[in-house]
């Protein structure tokens, strides 16, 4: 996946009860900044991040145009962290704590 050349991307998680919306930005060499979200459910923004992703056509920062889909979500401020080493240290612990056994709908994005 090649992350840290990735300036934006994203992870959507969605089980029974439970959808995680995690936002990573980088903001200074190799720091990201990742917005959060947690709740019962991601009410089709698994969808509307598709179609955003399809209409933008690669013509503008389609990352900027997702942060502004997810900005009624991601309202608590960014906890900045180093660039993930791999996809698994980015996104399993997320994965994970849908628990085990647990049936999970993950979706990643690589944006910008």
């Amino acid at each position: 996946m090649e992350l840290t050349e990735r300036r934006i991307f994203i992870l959507l998680t969605e089980s029974e009860g439970r959808a995680q919306v995690r936002f990573f930005e980088q903001v200074a060499g190799k720091k990201y900044a990742v917005s959060a979200w947690t709740g019962e459910s991601l009410d089709g923004v698994g969808g509307a991040l598709g179609d955003t992703i399809l209409k933008n056509k690669g013509v503008n920062c389609v990352g900027e145009q997702v942060r502004g889909l997810l900005s009624a979500y991601l309202t608590d401020a960014p906890t900045t962290v180093p660039a993930p080493a791999n996809a698994r240290a980015a996104f399993a612990h997320t994965v994970r704590a849908h628990g085990e056994g647990t049936f999970t709908r993950a979706t990643f994005a690589l944006l910008c």
